[in-house]
């Protein structure tokens, strides 16, 4: 549930936005040998959001997955895998209200119903494991459907209008790589870094994106732990131009364990460096550069509860696992 208000230069509106996403998920593994590990599943996912009590949307989706892992030692694995997954709208794409600046020339739109992304992935993934490190390679390409990025166009009076919209298709090219490693019990860095070649239906707007997100865990004592998120982007690619964001301390946060790491209650502050955008968008009307605070900061409490039948998971297993909820 989230009510969120607005104040421009020249309107002031107030929204009241409710989302509901249940899933479920089944999959079958089948191993005809110690070394190979086959396995396909299905995802279903619903969606239901509210703007008032009058905007509604209920969206079902089917997702499913195959995967081929082979293990030739015991701390190296490949894995070759196609999988589908969603990314929702984020709420403010979707508000339904109009908005002018202070020369009336630029008009957003909102857009109450934006439909999520539709991504199908294929990748060949080698990971290597040990007691301090962790290594992941991936090659990938990536298929996008009803893809949501913020369309410009110009009215017949010449105001520049903003829209949030389901912009066709784009396909991605790239390869992503992920260290983690432990020096200590207490201290656990991981980077991830991620080059990729994007390709539009208009090759005008294709180009090279590198992304880069580094993680620093502290584990302290009473089982608190204080975790801190950088994130650096060079070009992102759209339909119409790109954007170029600069440094951004992501997150930082602090969570406390309750009996045995199965409750755990986290406080986090996110964007607290605000993201400094430079956009520049083109088209056969018009060039336009612009550079604007996307986000201001914000914090958030997550109380999170698990428990598990049986034998207790190790905490690489565990967070695995976390890993692959997050992905899904």
């Amino acid at each position: 549930h989230i009510d969120n208000t607005y104040r421009g230069d020249l309107t002031a509106y107030s929204m009241t936005y409710n989302e509901l996403r249940s899933a479920a998920y089944l999959q079958l593994e089948y191993s005809p040998t110690e070394k190979l590990v086959l396995s396909a599943g299905l995802r279903a996912e619903n969606n239901r959001n509210r703007l008032y009590e009058t905007l509604r949307n209920n969206y079902w989706h089917w997702l499913p997955s195959f995967s081929l892992l082979y293990s030739p030692k015991a701390d190296h694995q490949l894995r070759l895998s196609y999988r589908e997954r969603l990314n929702y709208p984020n709420y403010r794409y979707l508000d339904p209200f109009v908005r002018y600046r202070t020369d009336s020339l630029t008009r957003s739109e909102g857009n109450p119903y934006l439909k999520p992304e539709h991504i199908r992935a294929i990748e060949l993934e080698y990971s290597y494991t040990s007691d301090a490190i962790l290594l992941q390679v991936r090659p990938y390409v990536k298929f996008y459907s009803n893809q949501i990025q913020l369309a410009h166009s110009l009215s017949d009076n010449n105001v520049l209008v903003e829209r949030y919209q389901n912009i066709g298709r784009s396909n991605y090219y790239g390869v992503s790589a992920e260290l983690e490693t432990e020096f200590c019990d207490w201290f656990v860095p991981s980077l991830y870094t991620d080059l990729h070649y994007t390709h539009f239906p208009n090759p005008a707007y294709n180009g090279w994106t590198w992304d880069f997100q580094l993680d620093l865990n502290f584990y302290l004592p009473l089982d608190f732990e204080i975790y801190a998120a950088f994130t650096y982007t060079t070009k992102d690619y759209r339909h119409d131009g790109w954007e170029r964001e600069g440094a951004l301390l992501d997150e930082i946060s602090i969570t406390k364990d309750f009996f045995h790491s199965a409750l755990q209650i986290t406080l986090a502050v996110s964007d607290l460096i605000p993201d400094h955008l430079t956009t520049y968008y083109h088209n056969a009307d018009y060039q336009m550069e612009t550079h604007s605070n996307l986000f201001s900061p914000y914090a958030f409490l997550k109380i999170a509860y698990r428990f598990a039948k049986g034998k207790k998971l190790k905490r690489v297993q565990r967070d695995l696992i976390q890993e692959k909820e997050n992905e899904l």
